[in-house]
């Protein structure tokens, strides 16, 4: 009797299995469910249009819900019929152009709701990095520009620019303009016209939409004063990862880069960028030139190669300060650690201030630059860089030369050396500037 009553209760146990796989799913603490879907929450940093796919499993019809109010969330496929295995949904959040904005929406499976809340990040445009290229200068017509970087743009916006000049400095203005945004990033400039009646120090503010956005400061030069009209330089990549387009179009900007010498001309005045290899080089040779993701890219950065930068200059007094910043990136087995060094000859080397130390992978050295893999962050490292070096020798009528030199047998992953057989990508990000510190 014994046996048989351990045998009915092992079918009774197994019945009841069965019973409810048949009727629903069980999520991971064992809660039996109609309906298990991977989070119940989402979030969306930014501000276009975008989705993100979760897994969903059911046994039976499912729907979304979407309440009033949350009309911006939508599901793709928004219903369907589940067999209990895994299938994957798309929430979608539509373009937000307002503030940070958070919405909960339902799947709903065998009368019973299940809440996801999804939230998105604020749509505002942002306005950033004032920049005045050009000289203003007293008594002399003014051809100067001011550009500004714009980001979170939706492409179908067209804004109305108007600045203010405050200070002791009459007869210039900036032009008023209407500046039609492309979408996502990038720059406009307007102009700032007139003569101006004497010299010193002004304050523009800018003005779009008549909501105010950001003011910088310039000297306008005495008419006695030379100024130095070499900088700032600029090169523009991707700031992210790009697309294909964006390769295309950097290459049909740029096609020196992926010519037979290898070399990129400034976006913003006269400057270059080359790649130099170390002497008595052991590693496979450089390969692979192009604008890979949006980036200035090339595979095959060994230890003591280098970028370099070249910006003719005519009157640079020693003890000016240069500002050098940008951002580099790297596959996993690039290299990852760079010094920067300025030459007023080429051949002779400095050391930029702001090196730090550190040890990586057994190694201890000096650096400046951390290059990280893709578009991720290691720590508070993302690869992005502002350094101020004073050049304390002068140069007239010559070249400033900046170089990232390889500095540490270290690859971007940290748990190795950098490979010898060529491999590895290495790429300048986002907007490179060399300008004067005044």
């Amino acid at each position: 009797m014994k046996t048989i009553s351990r045998y009915l209760t092992g079918f009774l146990a197994l019945t009841a299995v069965l019973s409810t796989t048949l009727q629903g799913c069980s999520s991971d603490d064992g809660m039996e469910s109609p309906l298990v879907r991977e989070t119940d929450e989402v979030d969306f940093s930014g501000n276009l249009e975008s989705s993100k796919s979760i897994t969903l499993r059911c046994n039976g019809a499912w729907h979304s819900v979407i309440p009033e109010g949350a009309e911006w969330v939508s599901v793709s496929p928004s219903e369907g019929v589940g067999d209990g295995s895994f299938s994957w949904i798309d929430i979608i959040a539509a373009n937000n152009r307002g503030d940070q904005r958070e919405a909960t929406i339902f799947l709903e499976c065998d009368g019973k709701r299940f809440p996801i809340t999804v939230s998105q990040g604020e749509g505002f445009i942002r306005y950033s990095d004032f920049t005045v290229y050009g000289v203003i200068k007293e008594g002399v017509e003014s051809d100067a520009q001011i550009s500004v970087k714009y980001s979170r743009s939706f492409g179908d916006e067209t804004i109305d620019v108007r600045g203010e000049i405050r200070g002791d400095v009459t007869g210039i203005d900036v032009v008023p303009a209407k500046v039609d945004l492309d979408k996502g990033e990038g720059r406009f400039t307007v102009n700032v016209i007139g003569t101006p009646s004497g010299a010193g120090e002004i304050a523009i503010t800018l003005y779009i939409n008549n909501i105010e956005v950001g003011t910088i400061t310039h000297t306008v030069l005495k008419a006695d004063e030379i100024p130095v009209e070499d900088f700032p330089v600029q090169w523009n990549f991707m700031p992210t990862k790009g697309t294909a387009a964006d390769r295309d179009a950097l290459r049909a900007l740029h096609p020196e880069w992926v010519g037979d010498e290898h070399y990129c001309t400034s976006d913003i005045g006269n400057g270059t960028i080359s790649v130099i290899e170390a002497e008595g080089k052991t590693a496979a040779s450089l390969s692979l030139w192009n604008f890979n993701d949006g980036h200035l890219y090339l595979k095959g950065l060994y230890l003591d190669d280098y970028f370099l930068f070249t910006v003719p200059v005519s009157r640079l007094a020693a003890g000016q300060q240069i500002n050098f910043k940008g951002s580099i990136g790297g596959s996993g087995s690039a290299a990852a650690f760079y010094m920067i060094e300025y030459s007023v000859d080429g051949v002779s080397w400095h050391q930029a201030d702001g090196a730090q130390s550190g040890t990586f992978n057994n190694k201890t050295f000096d650096y400046h630059l951390r290059a990280v893999d893709g578009t991720t962050t290691i720590g508070d490292k993302t690869g992005n860089f502002s350094n101020t070096f004073t050049v304390n020798h002068p140069i007239n009528n010559g070249t400033l030369f900046i170089r990232f030199r390889v500095c540490a047998n270290v690859r971007v992953t940290l748990d190795n050396t950098i490979t010898n057989k060529g491999g590895g990508s290495s790429r300048l990000k986002g907007t490179i500037t060399i300008s004067l510190v005044e």
